[in-house]
């Protein structure tokens, strides 16, 4: 039998060194999301030291995701989309 962690209904997050505050429901929104993986229970989740549920990926545009994810229709600006799919494109010269 699988035992779930229980996570708090409100959630802090620290993605990259960036301070996040949001509901656990936020981030289980989209069923096929590492973040719904993540908060669903089944995994234990790093904390940092001051107990905040530990993202090691760069910060700076996940608010633009966790605004999506509140309201589905809050899409970041064009100029950081463009920055974002940009890095990524760096980082992957397959992602066309």
């Amino acid at each position: 039998m699988v035992t779930l962690q229980l996570l708090p209904a409100v959630v802090t997050l620290n993605v990259g060194g960036h301070i996040f505050v949001t509901k656990r429901t936020t981030l289980v929104q989209e069923n096929d999301s590492m973040l719904s993986a993540m908060f669903s229970g089944r995994y234990n989740l790093e904390q940092d030291l001051q107990g905040k549920y530990f993202i090691d990926r760069d910060g700076t545009h996940f608010g633009h995701i966790l605004n999506y994810l509140r309201d589905r229709t809050t899409m970041p600006p064009y100029s950081d989309a463009v920055k974002v799919f940009s890095y990524l494109s760096s980082k992957n010269e397959n992602l066309t």
